[in-house]
């Protein structure tokens, strides 16, 4: 077989090969959880399913479209010296329509790999990922992708970099000059619509590489580890902002992050991943009330959230704790480790 830089303790090899304990809810829509101000935290579609819904429940206006991401049995290898090193084994699990799920793990487990097949930008060795029923098969105008890094075009204004994805897409001016007054505005940017990336902060940089990914209204999201370079407070603030884009958008969003407060302040689900090569050791509900503030990471229901991802990161990296319970063991989520990683 491949060459593995680390392995995966029996137990929990048994442990994934059956998802339990998975909540059988679905998430409100987005106008039901916005009139309740509460969404059902950490309930998702079953593993091998989409996430149904009532299209009858929603204005048009408010959601496009009905859409779940389905990953199954995705493995991904990358070639060494030494031989095939695998990144991805046998990740399998599914994320509801308009929610957030966070993927937490640690370094070299493969989450940007993982985030990239899903987004079509890397092949899988095995494997599938749909979204809303159809194949990712390439890059996909369904997906927008946010990296660590903004990448933007220093020689364009920010609204010609909003705008580029539209360009590229062979839309006319006056509608790319629309749609992106309306991110900017959307963004809390459109004073700075004609200024150039040099002259923006990291977190404004930042702010306009979302807008960018959400030019062509993309029904999911996929953020890896977007507010590396930021911070400790721009990022807690950018944490709100990206709360408030969510709230007004009808988009799933995936997030990579290492930080564990911000997976729970942000998602409705965590997944954990172990070592290399990338597997789902759990995955933990956050049982918190939308909306949320950072106020909220000093709630029991944090607390307890952050406790139960601690324990099985531990376990995920063959600590035994002393309390390992929380949290649904999955064989249903994993992440793929960075191809850079590999």
């Amino acid at each position: 077989m491949g060459v593995r830089s680390a392995s995966r303790p029996p137990a929990l090899r048994a442990a994934s090969s059956q998802p339990t304990d998975r909540p059988d809810s679905q998430p409100l829509p987005r106008a039901a959880a916005a009139r309740s101000r509460v969404r059902p935290a950490g309930s998702t579609a079953p593993a091998t399913s989409g996430c149904p819904g009532s299209p009858g429940t929603r204005h048009a206006a408010e959601i496009r479209a009905l859409t779940s991401i389905v990953v199954e049995h995705i493995s991904r290898s990358f070639a060494t010296p030494s031989g095939r090193l695998e990144a991805l084994d046998d990740v399998s699990f599914a994320v509801a329509e308009g929610s957030i799920c966070a993927l937490v793990g640690p370094n070299g487990c493969g989450k940007s790999t993982l985030l990239r097949i899903m987004g079509g930008l890397l092949p899988p060795d095995r494997g599938s990922v749909a979204i809303d029923g159809r194949p990712v098969s390439g890059p996909d105008p369904r997906v927008g992708f946010v990296f660590q890094e903004p990448r933007l075009l220093p020689w364009r204004s920010a609204a010609e970099n909003v705008a580029f994805p539209l360009e590229l897409a062979g839309r006319p001016r006056a509608e790319r000059e629309a749609r992106a007054i309306e991110l900017l505005s959307l963004l809390g940017l459109a004073d700075f619509a004609p200024a150039r990336p040099h002259q923006l902060s990291g977190g404004m940089r930042q702010r306009l590489a979302i807008g960018r990914a959400l030019a062509l209204q993309p029904t999911v999201l996929l953020l890896d580890e977007p507010f590396s370079a930021l911070d400790a407070l721009t990022r807690e603030r950018f944490g709100q902002e990206l709360l408030g884009i969510w709230e007004r958008t009808a988009t799933t969003i995936v997030l990579v992050t290492h930080s564990i407060p911000e997976a729970v302040l942000l998602a409705e689900r965590v997944v954990v991943l172990g070592p290399r090569p990338g597997h789902v050791v759990a995955e933990v509900p956050v049982e918190l009330p939308r909306p949320r503030r950072a106020e909220d990471l000093d709630t029991e229901a944090a607390t307890a959230a952050s406790a139960k991802i601690r324990t099985w990161l531990r376990r995920g990296e063959g600590v035994a704790p002393d309390d390992a319970s929380g949290g649904a063991p999955a064989g249903s989520a994993t992440d793929a480790g960075r191809a850079d990683a590999a």
